[in-house]
């Protein structure tokens, strides 16, 4: 089984690499070879509602107290948005497109995570759109760019809230900074290719990763750039993770980086079998990483020792979550495996009968799971059952 799915994720990655070669990315020591979209949307939200995105352009708000009872959608709490195509115009650029004005869109996916604040749903389209929806009702508040037709690069990673302000990056090589209430543009800032993953705040600093292989240093108050940019051998493939002092991603040279947020210099790395292409989940001294070659590793964060691994059966594509003194990790296959934090010893294992790509999510005892063939499951940890599974029905 892990042959041959590990033979349809390299063909999956051929094909995606053939689009960056044919849009000019790829070359010689580019270091830009690798896939950019991660996968299916992943879930925001609390246990009354969650919200997640489809490959539709849909954005849906669920309850999951009425999905377990199996009741008709929309129910009480419940809302779907519909987000149309722009009839024509607009400058696009993806995974599988050329990028520069006039490509033709192929839709309007959504990749990314929708965000949460107190009243507004945000989510970015693979059109190049941003949208803020009333998070009780669904009701549109504001769209950026304003103009119907007009769009900027597609957007595949996920948006970032903090302290007011809307933050992501687009493939055409700018980051943005949108007003969250409003929607009012405050600053954008260019990189040197497109932004296939998400930006991370900490202290005032924006850090986002482009595909000319550099880490970028950007204010998060007007969109200066703070320093020279830290040039990587690879493109990251994993969204960086701020934790202490640190900064923590993946590139396609197949290594786990650690840099120093202050000074930039790179403090180890850790090599993988494959790309760590899920965002790494950091608690205390330790570093979780999902990886390409079927494995979780446990790391040392101070000195990038590993600490344990786990075996999985398939490529480790989502990002996995804490629940409680647990780790719970999908494989692309859809077997979930729920490993002690210390040791890596597996408590058990959930088959969610699905390929899995979208981040994992948890509240309380239940891990929501996007996959694949469209459906939303809940899967209740403590028994490990699916109590329920969901999909949106097209009209």
């Amino acid at each position: 089984m892990k042959t041959k799915k590990s033979k349809i994720l390299a063909l999956v990655i051929s094909i995606v690499l053939f689009g960056i070669i044919i849009s000019g990315c790829y070359g010689p020591g580019a270091g830009c070879t690798g896939p950019g979209a991660r996968g299916w949307s992943g879930f925001s939200g609390d246990n009354k509602t969650i919200y997640v995105g489809t490959m539709a352009g849909e954005v849906l708000a669920l309850n999951p107290s009425a999905r377990a009872k199996g009741l008709s959608f929309p129910s009480d709490g419940e809302w779907e948005y519909v987000i149309k195509m722009p009839s024509s115009g607009g400058s696009m650029c993806g995974p599988m497109l050329a990028c520069g004005p006039g490509s033709t869109p192929v839709g309007v996916t959504i990749y990314g995570t929708p965000v949460v604040s107190s009243d507004l749903v945000y989510v970015g389209t693979y059109n190049g759109k941003v949208y803020a929806l009333n998070s009780v009702t669904g009701a549109l508040r504001w769209v950026y760019p304003r103009e119907g037709n007009e769009t900027i690069g597609a957007i595949v990673g996920d948006l970032v809230l903090h302290d007011g302000t809307i933050y992501l990056g687009s493939s055409n090589g700018k980051v943005y900074a949108l007003d969250a209430e409003t929607g009012d543009h405050k600053w954008e800032f260019l990189t040197g290719d497109r932004i296939w993953t998400s930006p991370a705040i900490s202290d005032d600093i924006v850090y986002v990763s482009s595909y000319d292989r550099k880490l970028y240093f950007v204010s998060s108050k007007d969109g200066s750039e703070l320093r020279h940019p830290l040039e990587l051998p690879a493109v990251m493939c994993s969204s960086p993770v701020v934790f202490g002092d640190s900064i923590y991603f993946g590139t396609f040279d197949r290594n786990l980086y650690a840099v120093n947020k202050n000074d930039a210099n790179i403090r180890w790395k850790f090599e993988g079998g494959n790309w760590f292409w899920s965002a790494p989940l950091v608690e205390g001294k330790t570093i979780y990483a999902g990886c390409l070659d079927s494995k979780i590793y446990a790391i040392d964060a101070e000195t990038g020792m590993q600490l344990w691994q786990f075996d999985a059966d398939d490529a480790i594509v989502s990002d996995p979550v804490f629940v409680d003194e647990l780790i719970a990790v999908v494989s692309e296959s859809g077997s979930m495996y729920l490993l002690n934090k210390s040791t890596g010893g597996q408590e058990r294992t959930i088959s969610i009968g699905y390929d899995v790509m979208a981040p994992l999510y948890a509240i309380g005892n239940i891990v929501y799971v996007h996959g694949r063939d469209d459906y939303v499951y809940g899967v209740d940890i403590d028994s490990g059952q699916i109590t329920w599974k969901f999909k949106k029905v097209s009209k």
